[in-house]
């Protein structure tokens, strides 16, 4: 999938429109993808259903399930040099969204008593 810059964390439809208007028409199966994201409601309660998920399968199989790694790409907006930098500042999520992702997978996690 193509890197989409300004997709909001938690999803809202009119901005995944936004976010997808400029995607050309061959790449429309992406576009519809985002659109979905958009309208999915994958917020808080949707990343604790997952997460809770997984956990009840971890207990059921008797296994300890861990997460030792997530996250969200940050954005750079510092003013950099050359354009190869240029490129990797526009792409990643904006601050707030970072912060309610992890937020929100954090709360999750801690709920369901995965370290």
């Amino acid at each position: 999938m193509r890197r989409i810059t300004g997709l909001e964390y938690p999803p809202d439809a009119e901005n995944a429109n936004k976010a997808t208007a400029d995607l050309p028409v061959f790449e429309a199966r992406e576009r519809l993808d985002y659109v979905r994201y958009g309208w999915s409601q994958w917020g808080a309660n949707y990343v604790a259903g997952e997460i809770d998920y997984a956990q009840k399968w971890a207990r059921q199989q008797h296994v300890t399930l861990i997460c030792d790694e997530f996250g969200v790409k940050r954005r750079y907006d510092s003013k950099v040099p050359n354009d190869q930098d240029k490129e990797h500042q526009k792409n990643g999520a904006d601050g707030l969204s970072r912060v309610r992702w992890i937020k929100d997978v954090r709360s999750s996690l801690h709920r369901s008593a995965i370290p």
